[in-house]
């Protein structure tokens, strides 16, 4: 801050008469703003290296989010095949046991 205030009152003239500001106060305004300015400044740094962060980490969760979807498809998709094929033997051997039952009907 102190090099903005030197440069403040070399164009004001050092502090008085005949610069961009005779009164004096232009210069303490400028500081004022200037200071304002870097408060917000650094205000928005801080603001904007939190996004950074919630946005690594909301990044993150939705990488791990869509790893589990894919696992739970794929262990779906496994499950499936397992109970379809699980089904097909009962029905293979419910025919089995109602043709034994015809043969014996027959038989009777």
């Amino acid at each position: 801050m102190v090099a903005s205030s030197s440069l403040i009152a070399s164009r004001d003239g050092g502090g008085g008469g005949g610069g961009l500001n005779a009164s004096g106060t232009g210069g303490v305004e400028i500081a004022k703003a200037l200071s304002s300015m870097q408060i917000r400044n650094e205000q928005f740094r801080n603001l904007y290296e939190e996004l950074k962060k919630e946005y690594s980490t909301l990044s993150n969760a939705y990488a791990d989010c869509q790893r589990t979807l894919e696992k739970s498809t794929e262990d779906n998709r496994q499950m499936q095949e397992k109970f379809k094929n699980l089904l097909d033997k009962l029905q293979m051997d419910n025919r089995k046991k109602q043709t034994q039952i015809e043969e014996m009907k027959t038989q009777v």
